[in-house]
């Protein structure tokens, strides 16, 4: 009928559209044809998962327009090559460079098939699309805090199955280099080399024998996955080696291979109890080397592996219920250590919900709530502990040190308040002085002028007589 579509099989469509005049087959099968009206600088082309700035427009092969960033007057970015586009565009843009204006004609299997897109965009309809490509962003922020400290382009994608966890244990490959190109270390061998060596290395993702922020690398990859990342120096604590100091990195790392920690559901009781022991050693070796937060990951994990589970026996639950505080008293050590003392607080606070009177606890939150200057408060906590253990020295002199920083505190508050006092005793005193003087020079100048009428009166009196 006129002014209706008929639908129509995509593939008997898409036969019947002939190749246009100077057009190029991109992808030989005649599914996309493109046709460069602008041509562009350079010879650089997006890579899958790039940030790419356009401004198109989409007809029918009719010449019916059906949609228009340019009558909008504004840009459209999309990811490249990760389907958040037709799959005509994601392989037609790719092509592209910098400055390009091209036209694609593109067979509705690479559209929007035999659905369509109505009411616009009838069923088993071939597009054209004016396409100018403003540029691309190959990398993607993939920062904590979202500030570029930390930009990863993916090189190749692997079968994905998720990222690794805190404590994964990894098989990688990896280059680590300067910004120059200069190469600090590799796995993948010298190529200078007689039989160069290309053997993937496997260690804990939070491991300290690389510096402190490829956790984060490591993290945002994929099993089979290989990208490049831009590793910002802030990111980058502890073993440098020969990387001078306020130097970013560039890192080229594949994930080969990735063994989470395993779920506390799919271990047994005494697996539990063993595990959240391992941990518990782990996290006290880095508390031993003061790095309190790789040693706040393992006592977390600890914990968490401790929690009660209804399907365990009893016996089991109270073994781990008490392995549970020994994490939560180890947690609390290194946020005390660290300086996140009200964190240590809340810590200890629930290492006391599952032992009451536990000395421990006691006392690392009297630290923490000493620190906090919560004087009454860690007074009582460290009276307590030491009611618990009568001969424990530390706490003694825990508790000794609250009454002088307190003793000091309210000394010096007292100061503070007897100068605020004595400032206004001085300016009581100035006042005072100020209105008599005051008082005085008016008295002065009434007497002068009752002295002064009088002479005039006298001379008056004079002259009558």
């Amino acid at each position: 009928e006129s002014g209706s579509y008929q639908a129509v099989n995509s593939f008997e469509m898409a036969t019947e559209t002939s190749a246009p005049t100077g057009a190029a087959d991109i992808c030989g099968d005649g599914s996309i044809f493109k046709e460069i009206l602008v041509p562009g600088t350079g010879k650089a082309t997006p890579p899958k998962g790039s940030q790419v700035e356009v401004h198109y427009t989409g007809t029918l092969l009719d010449g019916t327009k059906f949609d228009s960033s340019v009558d909008r007057g504004d840009k459209f970015s999309f990811k490249i090559g990760l389907g958040q586009v037709i799959k005509g565009w994601d392989e037609g843009v790719a092509t592209m460079v910098i400055g390009e204006k091209a036209k694609f004609t593109i067979q509705s299997h690479k559209a929007y098939g035999a659905r369509g897109s109505p009411p616009t965009i009838p069923p088993g309809a071939d597009l054209v699309f004016v396409v100018e490509l403003f540029g691309f962003e190959s990398r993607t922020d993939v920062s904590p805090g979202s500030d570029k400290s930390l930009m990863k382009e993916t090189i190749q994608t692997g079968p994905g199955g998720g990222n690794p966890d805190d404590l994964a244990t990894i098989t990688v490959h990896y280059t680590i280099a300067l910004p120059d190109g200069t190469v600090v270390v590799t796995t993948r061998g010298n190529a200078s080399e007689p039989q160069p060596s290309d053997v993937p290395v496997t260690i804990a993702i939070d491991d300290d024998s690389l510096p402190t922020g490829f956790d984060v690398v490591f993290k945002n990859l994929q099993k089979g996955e290989r990208a490049k990342f831009v590793v910002g120096a802030k990111h980058l604590l502890g073993n440098l080696g020969a990387i001078p100091p306020g130097t970013d990195l560039h890192v080229d790392a594949e994930l080969v291979a990735v063994t989470n920690e395993q779920d506390r559901y799919a271990l047994s009781g005494e697996e539990r109890v063993a595990a959240a022991d391992r941990l518990r050693d782990l996290g006290n070796a880095f508390f031993k080397k003061g790095d309190n937060v790789r040693a706040m990951r393992r006592y977390n994990r600890s914990a968490y592996l401790c929690e009660a589970d209804s399907n365990l026996s009893d016996d089991v639950n109270k073994t781990l219920q008490a392995k549970k505080v020994l994490a939560l008293l180890n947690t609390a050590a290194a946020q005390n250590k660290a300086g996140s003392h009200r964190d240590a607080v809340e810590t200890c606070t629930r290492a006391l919900g599952l032992d009451s009177a536990n000395p421990k606890a006691l006392f690392r939150r009297g630290q923490a709530l000493t620190e906090l200057r919560d004087w009454p408060a860690a007074r009582t906590d460290l009276k307590h502990a030491l009611e618990l253990e009568p001969g424990n020295a530390a706490v003694a002199t825990a508790l000794q040190t609250v009454q002088q920083r307190a003793a000091k505190e309210a000394e010096g508050e007292r100061q503070r308040y007897r100068g605020m006092f004595d400032k206004l005793s001085k300016m009581s005193t100035k006042e005072e002085q100020a209105e008599a003087a005051k008082r005085a020079a008016v008295a002065q100048a009434v007497a002068e002028g009752a002295a002064a009428a009088e002479a005039t009166n006298a001379a008056l009196k004079q002259e009558s007589a």
